[in-house]
């Protein structure tokens, strides 16, 4: 059969999106509406696979020159889209989430790899995505160039400016900066007049966060004072704009039931300090390269016992702390942990509040890790091969 591209007729849109809408998470399964276009003409009865495609909108940019992602492909001349897919294949085209952006909608209409397929002529919409994944708050800085290439991260899980997490600063001579993921244009930084304090106020392309922008706090728990790991927790919100800073000044550990047959546990949990020589806790030990915090071959018991090394029928708990002085443990870390379970002989869960973690894995000798740079923050109990 010859056929004769020059009589080829493009498909055109007869229903399309509405001009500007905004996605909603909530009826992220609902039907978002129905597109239909005129059916392409090849010059014969064959069948049509036809790609819907979308892109984001670049100023001096020319449509063909964009990068087009497949929302959908079908064999009619209709395509009906779900909430959900359409705000994906908007992230995968280079959305910002959370941020109005226009795009172009195009139908890719193909019979056979022998011919061109027929593109048709774009529509244009405005759209905001939104994003399961937390909003991400990138800190920069000398350690990386100030680039958001490879730098530490904050998150903000309800979407709301609240940004929290923990970071590891390797080098920091000349300070810090902050940049929104979802902002990107500002570099959020120290204004004009500013005075070192523990809680900073923040302004959108300030100067650098430096070393001595963080007054001390009482137990030298708030101060950007050079390399290591920090709490972080900044507000970019209607109300506040604020940066309050924690740096893990002392040992992170973990801190377990008392149980008097073991070392580390010989003290009261609350009066564990790895500066003890008795009822130290268990010193985690920070891995550059994988980014967590391990503690190697540690005994846990099945119970607890009292001051007097009597067996209880407590069972074993733990929890993971910072900073080892009285009643401070929470400006840095005084972790606990939910959803806790064991699988293929491995404890794990979620590491967030305060509530002590019952040890639900056989007593025994066990390593620790605990990620604090991800989301959610998780730990993983392993036993040891003997």
């Amino acid at each position: 059969m010859h056929l004769t591209p020059d009589k080829f007729i493009v498909s055109s849109w007869t229903t399309v999106f509405d001009n500007t809408f905004v996605l909603d998470k909530a009826n992220a399964e609902e039907m978002l509406d129905t597109l239909r276009w005129t059916p392409a003409d090849f010059g014969y009865d064959a069948t049509i696979s036809y790609e819907v495609q979308v892109a984001v909108k670049e100023e001096d940019t020319s449509a063909d020159d964009l990068t087009y992602v497949t929302l959908g492909t079908t064999n009619l001349n209709k395509y009906g889209v779900k909430v959900k897919d359409l705000n994906a294949a908007l992230l995968a085209a280079g959305a910002v989430k959370r941020r109005p952006t226009d795009f172009l909608m195009r139908i890719k209409a193909s019979i056979s790899t022998a011919y061109q397929p027929l593109i048709s002529k774009n529509t244009e919409f405005n759209a905001t995505t939104f994003s399961t994944d937390p909003d991400l708050l990138y800190v920069i800085g000398d350690y990386n160039g100030f680039s958001i290439e490879n730098a530490e991260v904050l998150y903000s899980p309800k979407w709301d400016g609240v940004y929290e997490g923990f970071v590891y600063l390797p080098k920091l001579d000349q300070g810090i900066k902050l940049i929104e993921e979802i902002a990107p244009e500002a570099e959020w930084g120290l204004p004009d007049g500013f005075s070192p304090a523990t809680t900073i106020n923040i302004v959108p392309n300030g100067a650098i966060i430096a070393p001595g922008a963080f007054v001390p706090g009482p137990n030298n728990e708030e101060i950007l004072n050079g390399p290591g790991f920090y709490r972080m927790v900044v507000k970019i919100t209607e109300t506040s704009k604020t940066f309050i800073l924690y740096k893990f000044y002392k040992e992170f550990f973990v801190s377990g039931q008392r149980n008097m047959n073991y070392v580390e546990w010989a003290n009261s949990m609350s009066n564990q300090n790895p500066e003890n020589e008795t009822g130290t806790g268990a010193v985690l030990t920070y891995n550059v390269e994988e980014k967590v915090w391990e503690a190697k071959r540690i005994y846990l018991p099945e119970f607890q016992t009292n001051a007097t090394g009597e067996l209880q029928t407590s069972k074993f708990e733990f929890k993971f702390r910072a900073n080892a002085v009285s009643n401070i443990w929470a400006n840095a870390g005084n972790l606990g942990a939910a959803d806790n379970v064991v699988e293929n002989g491995i404890q794990k869960g979620t590491v967030t509040g305060t509530s002590n973690i019952k040890l639900l894995a056989p007593e025994g000798y066990y390593d620790f890790k605990v990620y604090l740079q991800c989301y959610p923050r998780r730990y993983e109990l392993i036993p040891c091969v003997e």
